[in-house]
């Protein structure tokens, strides 16, 4: 359980992350989970670091969007308002980020090298690189994809037998894999997108806003935090498909997805349909795709699947076409026969 001080500082830097004070649950569990694993967290005068230490650090990265890593952790070793020893600099700068964003910018730590899930690879903020070309690397726009309704969580499950993953990285959101068991990674921490959305309540247009005015805000790209939570609420895990929220009342219980999962108001919601991903677009296609192709259910359907290759399709039309051809020339013969005999009947008549 934590202290008095500690919970102190959780509401201080849940204030500097979110602009207001709360409990965040999901969020917290998260990171006190990561601090006192790694020994961050000064518990009973053990541990380098304190929520205030990596709130000094969340406070800068909102002024250093086009300073580079270097420069940072300079600026902090040079700060007179944290009392953080230079060998944890690094640390309270690294978990910052990941607040922030909810990405680790220091993959290395956590995976091994050569860590890889489908086409996706970690994104590590390099000495030299800026902080907002390492948010812009992190989350590459692409292609304008309309929404697909036909994604539901029910669907996906029967059709693909996919397995729902929780994942507290907003970059492998919707990320599929199709191992066995096929699997999609989805970013459960609704209560951080909803916090964060609640910073632009008083826009008319929030989706005008560039990556680095989102930044200075101290959040994710908004376009990017709109699609996340669209793609769980209004599409995946619709209000009013009951067969999909029954699945997410199970992940919520048995896999430890965020509860805010499943409510469905706390921020406000874009109007009309014509919403579009250009973040998620390419990971919504390859579900698509995946969808309109399923793999086979068992043996038999492999062994069908195997032989409608290319080469056999051609060889099986070659084989229709040569068939066909001889039909119509044992129909030809038959026509012809049948011709000479009446032929020869009216020529012949019998008496």
């Amino acid at each position: 359980m934590a202290t008095y001080q500690e919970s102190t500082e959780r509401s201080e830097i849940a204030t500097l992350i979110f602009d207001e004070d709360g409990d965040f649950p999901a969020f917290f569990a998260f990171f006190g989970t990561i601090l006192h694993q790694k020994n961050f967290l000064v518990v009973n005068g053990q541990g380098g670091l304190t929520y205030r230490d990596i709130g000094v650090a969340v406070s800068l990265l909102k002024s250093s969007r086009g300073t580079t890593k270097n420069g940072v952790i300079q600026t902090l070793n040079n700060d007179n308002g944290t009392a953080t020893p230079r060998s944890n600099v690094l640390d309270a700068l690294n978990l910052a980020v990941n607040m922030v964003l909810m990405v680790d910018c220091d993959p290395q730590e956590s995976h091994a090298r050569g860590y890889t899930i489908a086409d996706y690879s970690p994104k590590s903020w390099q000495p030299d690189m800026t902080y907002l070309d390492f948010v812009q690397r992190s989350f590459p726009i692409g292609a304008s994809e309309r929404v697909q309704w036909s994604l539901k969580a029910s669907k996906l499950k029967k059709r693909l037998r996919i397995k729902f993953l929780p994942t507290d990285d907003l970059d492998k959101h919707l990320l599929y894999d199709s191992g066995n068991p096929p699997c999609v990674y989805l970013f459960h921490q609704v209560g951080f997108l909803k916090a964060q959305l609640n910073k632009y309540n008083d826009m008319e247009m929030p989706l005008d806003l560039t990556v680095d005015e989102c930044l200075e805000r101290g959040s994710p790209p908004v376009q990017l935090l709109y699609e996340t939570i669209h793609s769980l609420q209004q599409l995946l895990f619709r209000r009013h498909d009951n067969k999909s929220k029954a699945i997410l009342k199970e992940l919520i219980n048995e896999e430890g997805f965020d509860s805010e999962c499943e409510v469905y108001d706390g921020y406000r919601p874009l109007d009309g349909d014509d919403f579009t991903y250009t973040y998620w677009g390419e990971r919504m296609r390859k579900l698509e795709a995946a969808l309109a192709n399923p793999p086979p259910r068992n043996k038999l359907e492999a062994w069908l699947q195997s032989q409608t290759s290319e080469r056999n399709a051609l060889f099986i039309a070659l084989v229709a076409l040569f068939i066909s051809i001889f039909v119509g020339l044992l129909s030809l013969g038959l026509a012809g026969f049948q011709t000479w005999i009446a032929w020869m009947a009216w020529k012949y008549p019998v008496k």
